[in-house]
C-alpha cells in the first residue's frame, strides 16, 4: 500500500505541477539523446523504488521467517530484474516516440498495443530472464494427460525451480498456444491428490474461458488507459515531455485497475474450484491445497470483506473453502485480469507494475505474478 500510494501521489503531484513540461525536452531530440533521457528516467524510477523493494523483497520476509537469499544474492537478482525491465520499458517508450513522429499518435498507440501482445506471447521466456528460474523438470506420470483431458486439447505442462516460495507459475502464452507452468517445489511438497486438485483448478481457468477473458480485459484496460492518458492536456507520444505526461496518466489509470479489476478475478477463482470438483476432485484435497498454497503466499487465511473487495483478486483461503460446500456453482469471471494488467503496463508506461504487496522486491514475481 505504501508503494502504490507513493507512486500515485507522485504522479498526481507531477501532473498538477506541470513538471514534465518544465523538466523535460518539449521538442524532438536525436535518437541517442532520447535513449539517454529515457534510461536516466528509468534509473531514477528504480532508485525511488529501491527502498520499497528492499522492504518487500528482503527485510520484511526475513523478519517473518520467510525464505530469503543472502543479501548479496538478493541484490544481484534485483539488478538483473531491473535491467531487463528497463530494457523493455525504455525500448517500448522509444518505439512510441519514433512511430508517433513517423505516422502520428494513434499509430504509436497501435504500436504500444502490439508490444503488449508481444509481451503476452513471450511472457514465459521473459519471466525466466527476469527471475532466473532453475531448469525445468518432468511432471509426474499422468499429470499432463489429466490436464489435457480436462482442457479438451493438448497443452504443455512445465515445472520450474524457483527460489521464491511465493512463485505459483500460471498460464503463459497467447490463447490457443498456452503453457501451464507450476513450481517444481509443489511436486515435492504436495501430495498426489493435492497436486491433481491444483492442476485441475488451473485447467478450469482455461476450460471455462476465464483465463482468456482475463487476458482480454487486462489488454483492453491497459491499452484503453494508455489511449486516455495520451489525451490529457500536454500529453502524447511525440516528445519526452508528452510521453512522461502520458506515463503519469497511465499510472493513475493502473491504480483504478487495482481497485476495480480484482472484482472480476475473484468469481473466476471460485469457478475454477467448482470445475475441479466437477472433474472428480474431492473437497478435502482441494481445501488442503488451497490452505497450503495460501500459507506460502499471503498467509492470510481470513480477511475483512472490504479489504478483499478492494485489493485482492483471489478470495481468502477460508472463503474459498467455504464455497466448496455451496450448491450453486459459480460461473464467469476474468481470471487474474488485475495482475496481468500490471505486467502489460511495462509496455503501457505505468509505474505500479512491481509496487504491489504481492511482488515488491521479488523479481521472480514481476512477470509471473502470484495466482491461485
Amino acid at each position: 500500500m505504501t508503494g502504490v500510494g507513493l507512486f500515485v501521489v507522485l504522479a498526481t503531484a507531477l501532473l498538477l505541477g506541470d513538471l514534465p513540461e518544465r523538466w523535460l525536452p518539449t521538442t524532438a531530440l536525436g535518437e541517442r539523446a532520447e535513449l539517454a533521457w529515457l534510461g536516466s528516467l528509468f534509473g531514477l524510477y528504480a532508485l525511488l523504488h529501491a527502498p520499497l523493494d528492499a522492504l518487500g523483497g528482503w527485510l520484511l520476509p526475513r523478519r517473518f521467517g520467510r525464505r530469503t537469499p543472502a543479501a548479496g544474492a538478493a541484490v544481484l537478482r534485483w539488478l538483473r530484474g531491473v535491467l531487463v525491465q528497463g530494457v523493455v520499458v525504455v525500448g517500448s517508450a522509444s518505439v512510441m516516440l519514433s512511430v508517433a513522429r513517423a505516422a502520428g499518435p494513434w499509430a504509436a498507440w497501435v504500436a504500444a498495443l502490439g508490444l503488449m501482445i508481444v509481451l503476452v506471447a513471450f511472457q514465459a521466456p521473459l519471466a525466466r530472464l527476469v527471475g532466473g528460474f532453475g531448469g525445468a523438470t518432468e511432471a509426474p506420470i499422468g499429470l499432463g494427460d489429466r490436464l489435457s483431458v480436462a482442457v479438451g486439447r493438448r497443452v504443455p505442462l512445465r515445472l520450474w525451480w524457483a527460489a521464491d516460495e511465493g512463485f505459483t507459475g500460471g498460464w503463459f502464452g497467447l490463447p490457443g498456444v498456452e503453457t501451464l507452468v507450476l513450481p517444481a517445489r509443489w511436486v515435492e511438497e504436495l501430495s498426489r491428490d493435492e497436486l491433481e486438485a491444483v492442476v485441475l483448478h488451473r485447467a478450469g481457468a482455461l476450460a471455462t474461458g476465464s483465463r482468456t477473458r482475463g487476458l482480454l480485459l487486462a489488454l483492453g484496460f491497459t491499452a484503453g488507459g494508455l489511449a486516455l492518458a495520451s489525451q490529457l492536456p500536454g500529453a502524447g507520444f511525440a516528445t519526452l515531455a508528452e510521453l512522461a505526461r502520458t506515463a503519469l496518466g497511465s499510472t493513475l489509470w493502473t491504480f483504478l485497475g487495482l481497485l476495480f479489476l480484482p472484482s472480476a478475478s475473484r468469481p473466476a477463482v471460485l469457478a475454477a474450484d467448482a470445475f475441479a470438483r466437477e472433474r472428480g476432485v474431492l473437497n478435502g484435497p482441494l481445501a488442503r491445497a488451497i490452505r497450503r498454497l495460501d500459507g506460502w503466499q499471503d498467509d492470510e487465511p481470513e480477511r475483512p470483506v472490504v479489504v478483499e473487495t478492494v485489493f485482492h483478486p483471489i478470495p481468502s483461503a477460508e472463503r474459498r473453502v467455504a464455497s466448496l460446500a455451496e450448491t450453486k456453482v459459480p460461473r464467469g469471471g476474468a481470471w487474474h485480469a488485475a495482475r496481468m494488467m500490471l505486467f502489460l503496463s511495462w509496455a503501457g508506461l505505468g509505474l505500479l507494475a512491481r509496487a504491489v504487496h504481492c511482488n515488491a522486491g521479488r523479481p521472480q514475481l514481476w512477470v509471473a505474478l502470484p495466482a491461485d
